[in-house]
């Protein structure tokens, strides 16, 4: 006990040094990850830029109404090399209420093929992303019309029936509103 209290001193030195050390390190350090995560941001946003410009793309539609004339489809692209449709719409938010997911969306094509979506909501641009993956070229200017219903609505199973009625979907006539 009597070696603490003879060193006292120098242990407070020490701590006071240690912790004079590690602040700097740690404010340091912090900001060396600030600058790769920027530098990350900034890199995966031109190479989507790039994609994005190098990408050939098809609009296919263009500022369609849902069949209540309440929502706007504000554009469909299709990208022939992903063979993917991405549609940027109103939010699909108001088809849920906020302890449930978002909608579920669907591309149903005049032969009754059924393409679901990944949806991914787009709060910077107040919309919702719908992405329709392997879609074949052919079947892009057949697509009969997108539903967007309640994800409550979809079955466990998750096949999709176009013709059950629901009352809360939103729905998109494609036929005949082509870009």
């Amino acid at each position: 006990m009597t070696i603490l209290k003879d060193h006292k001193g120098h242990i407070a030195q020490a701590l006071l040094m240690v912790i004079l050390i590690a602040i700097p390190l740690f404010y340091f350090s912090q900001k060396v990850h600030d600058i790769r995560s920027d530098y990350y941001t900034e890199h995966m946003t031109a190479i989507s830029e790039k994609i994005g410009r190098e990408l050939e793309r098809q609009v296919i539609w263009e500022d369609s109404k849902d069949e209540n004339q309440s929502s706007i489809m504000y554009t469909a692209y299709y990208y022939p090399q992903a063979l993917s449709v991405v549609c940027r719409t109103t939010p699909v938010i108001y088809v849920r209420d906020q302890n449930t997911p978002p909608g579920a969306a669907f591309l149903v094509s005049d032969s009754g093929t059924i393409y679901p979506a990944t949806v991914v909501e787009d709060t910077e641009y107040n919309a919702t992303l719908l992405i329709f993956e392997d879609v074949p070229s052919e079947f892009v200017n057949h697509l009969a019309y997108l539903d967007i219903v309640p994800s409550q609505e979809v079955p466990e199973n998750g096949v999709y029936n176009p013709s059950q009625v629901i009352e809360d979907r939103i729905r998109y006539s494609l036929q005949g509103e082509k870009a």
